[in-house]
């Protein structure tokens, strides 16, 4: 993940800059991605609460981001976020982070998942993932 991934306002677009956008693009929009694109985005409101330090450094780190080569693998994809403490495995800014990550389930498949791919990456190990993998795994079999 590498940094939050805040919706961040966005103007509308002219149909002329749509046009120009395809043809360097090589491919056509849908209707749907060319009526989002007409209309803009007001962005998240947890952009907009995001305190004008927190907002600074972070476009700082997305101008600076190099986007990974993406494999098949989940050991292919960037790791942990800018904000993860590594020491608590917690949020440093828990109460502003991106829908995003409100929507990530703790516990979930996914989040497990993701933590046995990177847990090279964040030591001090807080719990032992393979345990709560088997625990979670029997809770989510169960709800099948």
């Amino acid at each position: 993940m590498g940094y939050q991934a805040y919706i961040t306002p966005r103007d509308p677009m002219t149909e002329a800059e749509i046009d120009r956008r395809e043809e360097e693009q090589g491919k056509k929009f849908s209707d749907i991605r060319r009526a989002e694109l007409l209309a803009g985005h007001p962005g998240e409101s947890y952009w907009h609460e995001l305190p004008s330090d927190l907002k600074s450094e972070l476009e700082a780190h997305m101008a600076d981001y190099q986007k990974p080569k993406y494999g098949k693998t989940l050991d292919t994809f960037d790791g942990p976020c800018i904000w993860l403490d590594m020491e608590t495995r917690m949020c440093k800014h828990h109460t502003v982070r991106p829908n995003v990550c409100r929507d990530f389930e703790t516990g979930s498949r996914e989040c497990l998942d993701w933590r046995r791919t990177y847990e090279d990456r964040i030591n001090p190990k807080v719990c032992d993932v393979p345990s709560l993998a088997s625990r979670d795994s029997a809770k989510i079999n169960s709800r099948i």
